[in-house]
């Protein structure tokens, strides 16, 4: 994949990243840490292929956190953070 569109998908899912994290309210600081820490894990690097490689990881990350929320029910998710939620696996699918 050209570097071009590695930092496109990138940006793509930063823009989600943020929506989801500004989407939780502040009580849900668990949430919020583990989105916060998903954006930095992705953005760590100046090198752009370490980055886009550090997606598949990073995501696994992220939805177990929100699959114990959910399961544990300390948190429910509205359907626009669902649909957030969505469109982060799906950039994830259409990188791999």
């Amino acid at each position: 994949m050209r570097k071009s569109q590695k930092i496109n998908k990138i940006k793509s899912l930063n823009k989600l990243l943020k929506e989801l994290n500004s989407s939780l309210p502040p009580n849900a600081d668990t949430l919020k840490s583990t989105v916060q820490k998903v954006y930095l894990q992705i953005n760590k690097s100046d090198n752009v292929s370490k980055n886009y490689n550090e997606i598949h990881d990073a995501l696994i990350t992220l939805n177990n956190a929100l699959q114990q929320a959910a399961l544990k029910k300390t948190y429910h998710f509205s359907p626009a953070q669902n649909k957030i939620i969505h469109e982060i696996n799906s950039v994830e699918h259409k990188s791999l």
